[in-house]
């Protein structure tokens, strides 16, 4: 950048000019590989999950801003976001993936009543 002292601030200056990619949701769908780490029972939820319960395209009844996982215990996770094929929408797709894994896994081994978490553990839980 030419500067003769590096501020707090010049961090956040953009390292290329501009960058302009679109990703199709078959291309950010989670793969396998991605998260296999996580062990297979987590890799098949988060396939699973995004085929059958994530509503991610703009639609004239879904236009409100942010992005959400719901969960009702003994039901499949639910996940809701606008998708326009940008960075930022598949980074929130994976974000709230996380959010959906952690209600489906806590759903599916601990009863109703103890199933719940607070938002400090729910937002550890998803930053994966």
């Amino acid at each position: 950048m030419g500067l003769p002292s590096l501020g707090y601030e010049d961090l956040y200056a953009p390292i290329v000019e501009r960058a302009d990619l679109q990703y199709t949701p078959r291309r950010h769908d989670p793969h396998p590989r991605r998260v296999r780490a996580l062990g297979a029972e987590y890799v098949e939820g988060t396939a699973q999950g995004v085929r059958i319960a994530v509503g991610r395209f703009p639609a004239e009844h879904r236009q409100r801003p942010g992005a959400y996982s719901t969960m009702v215990y003994g039901v499949h996770p639910y996940q809701l976001l606008n998708y326009n094929g940008a960075w930022d929408d598949v980074s929130t797709l994976a974000h709230e993936s996380g959010h959906s894994m952690h209600s489906y896994l806590s759903s599916a081994n601990q009863p109703y009543a103890t199933a719940g978490y607070s938002i400090f553990v729910a937002e550890v839980a998803s930053d994966r």
